[in-house]
């Protein structure tokens, strides 16, 4: 499952990116997350639960893994803990340039959960 970064000429990807108000989170308690982040990844999730079902059912011995970049690695974060959530497992979840996410109470349940990930940072 891949995420694309931000697109510099998509007005609606600057308006997600600056959507930096935190909202809660509800897979765990506590948990308050970047709401352009997780708004974006909502818009998209049913299509990739829907897509990873009828993939899973036709590759049942296929494994799954998650990568994104900049905005698309904040959605494939995202999209790991959604698949958490639901039973799905993954092998592996490749992240480029991502920005956090949310507050300490997220990344200690995600870091808890979500394993197999790394994170490319260059600054």
């Amino acid at each position: 499952i891949s995420f694309s970064g931000t697109d510099p000429l998509s007005i609606r990807n600057w308006i997600d990116d600056l959507d930096f108000f935190k909202t809660d989170y509800p897979l765990c308690d506590g948990c308050k997350v970047h709401r352009g982040f997780y708004e974006t990844y909502l818009t998209v999730a049913d299509d990739v639960r829907s897509l990873l079902s009828e993939y899973v059912k036709a590759f049942p011995s296929a494994t799954i893994s998650i990568t994104g970049h900049s905005l698309g690695a904040a959605l494939a974060a995202h999209c790991a803990g959604d698949l958490y959530s639901l039973g799905y497992t993954f092998t592996t979840l490749y992240t480029y340039g991502m920005p956090r996410v949310g507050n300490k109470a997220y990344e200690q349940w995600y870091t808890s959960v979500i394993t197999g990930t790394f994170r490319q940072v260059h600054h």
